[in-house]
């Protein structure tokens, strides 16, 4: 599974992050995250999913630690693997189920990444 940020990843943040006296508020960190990589795509730690972000993977050059994105940052999902599956926050893992948690049996926790695989 792979996210290609959008191109204007930076300016998302900038905005964001200043103030209505066009002070900048945000964090030297991610500017230089987010200039290197506005519009590529990047690897997801598909153990790690989340409903509205990403944890991406290091990688050579380009981030030195994995990090999480948020949604907002995202132009496009590729090979989307968050299909039928949920998060279940009693146990802070990902379900192969949107029914009952396979690691700690409970139904009542789990959250589908999708509103439509609430329905299965």
């Amino acid at each position: 599974m792979k996210i290609k940020l959008k191109n204007n990843a930076l300016h998302i943040y900038r905005e964001e992050h200043t103030d209505i006296h066009g002070n900048f508020l945000g964090e030297d960190y991610w500017e230089d995250i987010l200039s290197r990589i506005s519009g590529r795509e990047l690897q997801v730690n598909t153990d790690e999913l989340f409903k509205h972000e990403f944890t991406v993977l290091a990688e050579k050059g380009v981030l030195e630690e994995s990090i999480r994105i948020p949604e907002e940052y995202v132009d496009t999902i590729i090979d989307d693997e968050r299909h039928k599956k949920a998060r279940c926050y009693f146990c802070n893992k990902v379900s192969e189920s949107v029914l009952k948690c396979p690691h700690c049996k409970r139904k009542d926790y789990l959250e589908p990444f999708f509103d439509e695989d609430n329905y299965l």
